[in-house]
């Protein structure tokens, strides 16, 4: 399980740091050179991708995903070959007077004529001092493969457990309320079924999170069950049969914040992510080197075995499911791009056929039908800003779906290219560098662009974001600084107290190295980032500030105190978020005076560079108060700075019209204060 959002702080007073000395730096084959081509408008890359969550239908004729366009969401069916090719469309809104657009997180089939949906819903508080609250829901469409598309509609609160459930088209579902949390499986003709499964709610027990783990069968015959502090504990517990009770088989008592470092001494920890072909229950463990690895566990007593499957280089991050069985086909990770260690031989050679029907691009295998004949592939790359594509290798058969950003065009496609350096401590920083299409890779602008979380990593992939600031004419560095996850626990650990520390020192010495090697002109050089990357940013001009010339953050952190006293939640509760921030940032109380000195709201006074606060007003991750008071406290002290609160926003930037207004916003700040073409 990851527990979002992780800081690090020093123990001691944090200092303007000074400009590093240049360190090594690599850097692959500069991208030919061609004319610039014009700028683009903010909605070109604002505008978000045309297709989400698209999924093939189980025999393999039909594609269903979220149509993007305009603003508005809605459910589109297309089958290739058939006039029309649209089969069927619906606007996606619930049923719910008042409410706002929900957001899809999950599309799947049941059957070749039914879909199930997840959403959130993101609520505005009804008080100026209450926060924004998510609520889980589902869709159900019934009908799909019928004569004339006589579509039927189910909305209910939830969140889904197995989309085919025992593979007749009823989904498991849970579900629940104040006194208890339920398996249910959605049967529309018997909607007064009795649970399969129901978790009561006690005070004292105070069980945070529950998942169900469905065999090959669909049987619902093992579970997680995640109790929260004051005394954390995990167990996993099985039953033989539907009707007998709930046994333990394994039991971690720990005060430790996360799952994922449980192994650290021997391999008790473990994680569960479902079952393999062989009916192994699988679950992340502490590997060789410290990297996360997969390990079976018995059920029968609850041992663990030894590592099935380990990377050199990088974490197990999660897995490939197959939609039909439930089974484990394959393993996430990533190194410099997102990859899938299959383990299933069929699928295995389904990816490798899709992928050479697309030469010298980036080819993800989405899903593909029930007899593996055909597959739903991403493809991205040089010049290409990512599509979708419907193919049948065997036939030679492709079908293109559409297009993520069709308002971009090939020319406008920035190059990106794998760049590493060594920090002035001898840490060797891989990362990206996405270079302005049509510019000579000398003396360039810089955007310094950190990823968010801060455990979490950029890949070779197209990121709208930095693609935006490329096709301005600038330069976007995106390190993969200590404290990044996906390369061992050693190397995230190494950021565990290191907020505005060495985590910020790599981001200079990644500055240092392309000033170094001419890439980049250091007295024109930019940070902006979100979340982490926001916090990031506001570091830099406050601890760092003769290193840039301007700073952007998006939904960033401001203050670290606040921000720990907001993970307790109104209660001011003992929580699994409080001690992950006191053990990766510091504890609130011996290290306070620490944590004030690695915020940028309490350094306000070293502030050089103009500012720009951008926040989404029902961000539930990051609160709005950690952008208001950065801006209040750079007003009163005489700073120039700049605020953007953006209408019915979250943390992650998924509306249209917000994401382009604020792309149009750092479009005119940079304008002002670091133009792309030299001015002053």
């Amino acid at each position: 399980m990851v527990w979002a959002m992780a800081v690090a702080l020093l123990s001691g007073p944090v200092a303007a740091q000074d400009a590093p000395a240049p360190p090594s730096a690599a850097v692959s084959a500069p991208a030919p050179v061609t004319a610039p081509p014009p700028n683009l408008s903010p909605e070109a890359h604002g505008r978000l991708p045309y297709i989400e969550l698209p999924e093939i239908s189980p025999d393999g004729r039909r594609v269903a995903f979220i149509r993007q366009f305009g603003g508005i969401r809605d459910l589109s069916v297309i089958t290739p070959g058939q006039r029309p090719l649209v089969s069927y469309q619906k606007t996606f809104q619930t049923r719910y007077a008042g409410a706002p657009l929900p957001k899809p997180e999950s599309l799947a089939w049941t059957d070749n004529g039914s879909l199930i949906i997840e959403y959130t819903l993101t609520l505005a508080p009804a008080k100026a001092s209450e926060q924004p609250e998510d609520f889980w829901g589902i869709f159900l469409f019934h009908g799909l493969d019928g004569p004339g598309y006589g579509v039927t509609l189910e909305d209910v609160w939830g969140f889904v457990v197995s989309a085919p459930g025992q593979g007749d088209g009823k989904p498991y579902i849970g579900m629940g309320d104040k006194k208890a949390v339920s398996l249910m499986r959605f049967d529309k003709g018997n909607p007064n079924a009795a649970p399969l499964d129901k978790l009561a709610r006690t005070r004292k027990g105070r069980t945070a999170g529950i998942y169900w783990y469905p065999d090959a069968t669909g049987r619902v015959l093992t579970r997680y069950l995640v109790d929260a502090p004051p005394q954390p504990r995990f167990r996993i517990q099985v039953r033989d049969d539907p009707a007998v009770e709930w046994r333990t088989v394994w039991e971690l008592v720990s005060d430790d914040t996360s799952e994922r470092d449980l192994g650290e001494s021997g391999n008790e920890g473990f994680t569960p992510l479902g079952f393999e072909a062989d009916g192994a229950l699988m679950g992340l463990v502490v590997g060789p080197g410290r990297r996360m690895a997969v390990a079976p566990m018995a059920l029968s007593d609850g041992s663990i075995g030894p590592a099935r499957l380990s990377l050199d280089k990088a974490d197990i991050e999660g897995t490939v499911v197959d939609p039909y069985s439930q089974i484990i086909v394959g393993y996430r990770y990533a190194d410099d791009r997102e990859r899938v260690r299959w383990v299933d031989p069929q699928l295995a050679t389904l990816d490798a056929a899709v992928a050479a029907m697309f030469p010298g691009q980036r080819v993800a295998m989405d899903s593909w039908s029930k007899d593996r004949l055909a597959a739903l592939v991403e493809v991205e790359g040089p010049g290409n800003a990512g599509a979708y594509w419907l193919v049948r290798p065997g036939e030679d058969y492709r079908f293109r779906v559409g297009d993520n950003y069709p308002a971009i065009p090939p020319e406008s496609v920035a190059p990106v290219q794998a760049y590493s350096f060594t920090a002035r401590d001898g840490l060797k920083i891989d990362g990206f560098l996405t270079l302005p299409p049509g510019r000579r890779p000398k003396g360039l602008p810089l955007i310094v662009m950190p990823h968010g979380g801060p455990a979490a990593r950029d890949v070779d992939a197209f990121d709208w974001w930095a693609q935006a600031l490329a096709a301005r004419g600038y330069a976007v560095l995106q390190p993969n600084f200590r404290g990044s996850s996906g390369q061992g626990l050693d190397f995230e650990e190494a950021g565990h107290r290191q907020w505005g520390r060495a985590m910020q020192t790599d981001l200079g010495d990644g500055v240092a190295a392309l000033a170094a090697d001419g890439t980049i002109d250091p007295g024109r050089v930019c940070i902006i980032g979100a979340s982490y990357g926001g916090y990031a940013a506001l570091a830099g001009a406050t601890l760092t500030p003769d290193l840039y010339r301007c700073a952007v953050s998006v939904a960033g952190v401001s203050d670290l105190p606040a921000m720990i006293r907001y993970s307790q939640g109104p209660k001011r509760k003992d929580t699994f978020a409080l001690r992950y921030w006191s053990r990766v940032i510091g504890d609130p109380v011996a290290d306070a005076e620490a944590l004030k000195a690695a915020s940028p709201l309490y350094q306000v006074a070293a502030l050089k560079a103009p500012l720009l606060l951008i926040h989404g007003r029902n961000d539930t991750t990051v609160p709005l108060a950690q952008s208001t008071a950065m801006r209040d406290a750079a007003t009163a002290a005489g700073k120039q700075v700049s605020y953007l609160e953006l209408e019915d926003e979250d943390h992650h930037l998924r509306r249209e019209k917000t994401r382009t207004q604020m792309l149009a916003a750092i479009y005119d700040f940079l304008d002002r204060y670091n133009p792309a073409d030299g001015g002053d």
